[in-house]
C-alpha cells in the first residue's frame, strides 16, 4: 500500500503525523496483503485477504472500532480491530465504519447522530455507539456509506438505506 496527502491524524498509516504532500507517494510498511481500503474524514480502514481489518487515524467518536485510550484521539499505526474476522467488505462514512461479514451480518461503529449506523439515533451529547452487530440485518452482500448516510445491498437485490435524509439522498421523503 502506498499513500500520500495530509496526515495530521495518522490516516495515511505511516506511524507518524508527517504529511506526504504533492505527487510524492510513500510505502506504508506495516500494511501487506490488503484487498480493500476505505477512508473516512480523518481515518482509514484496511481489509486484509484473511478477513481481518486494520484501522488508523482519528478516533474522536469511536470510528476506529477498537478499545483505545479515550485520552488519545489520533492513532498513527494501523492495528487489527479485535474480535472482527471473516470480513468480506468495508465502508466508511465521515466518522463511521461498517463491516460486512461472510455470514451476511454487518457490524458498525462510530458516529450515529443521523442513524447512519442503522440503529436508532442517539443524543448529540453521546454520539458514539459501541462497536457491535446491527440487529436483524442479515443476508447483506455489500454496504456503501456517504458522509452521514448508509446503503445496504442484500443478497436478494433489496437496497436498504439509513441516515441523514434532509436532501432526499436516501431516496424517500424527509
Amino acid at each position: 500500500v502506498w499513500s500520500c496527502g495530509i496526515n495530521h491524524h495518522g490516516q495515511l498509516a505511516r506511524a507518524t503525523s508527517t504529511s506526504i504532500e504533492s505527487a510524492n507517494v510513500a510505502v506504508c510498511p506495516e500494511l501487506s496483503d490488503i484487498v480493500k481500503i476505505s477512508c473516512g474524514s480523518n481515518f482509514s480502514l484496511f481489509l486484509k485477504r484473511d478477513g481481518t481489518v486494520l484501522s488508523c487515524g482519528e478516533n474522536n467518536i469511536g470510528q476506529l472500532c477498537r478499545n483505545l485510550d479515550p485520552g488519545i484521539s489520533y492513532h498513527y499505526r494501523p492495528v487489527v480491530i479485535p474480535n472482527l474476522y471473516d470480513v468480506v467488505s468495508i465502508a466508511t462514512g465521515a466518522s463511521s465504519s461498517f463491516f460486512v461479514r461472510g455470514n451476511g451480518t454487518v457490524m458498525s461503529g462510530g458516529n450515529n447522530y443521523y442513524s447512519q449506523l442503522c440503529r436508532e439515533a442517539i443524543s448529540a451529547s453521546n454520539l458514539k455507539l459501541n462497536f457491535d452487530s446491527i440487529p436483524d440485518l442479515v443476508s447483506v452482500v455489500d454496504i456503501f456509506a456517504g458522509e452521514n448516510s448508509t446503503f445496504i445491498l442484500k443478497g436478494d437485490g433489496t437496497l436498504l438505506s439509513s441516515g441523514q435524509n434532509n436532501t432526499w439522498s436516501l431516496g424517500g421523503d424527509v
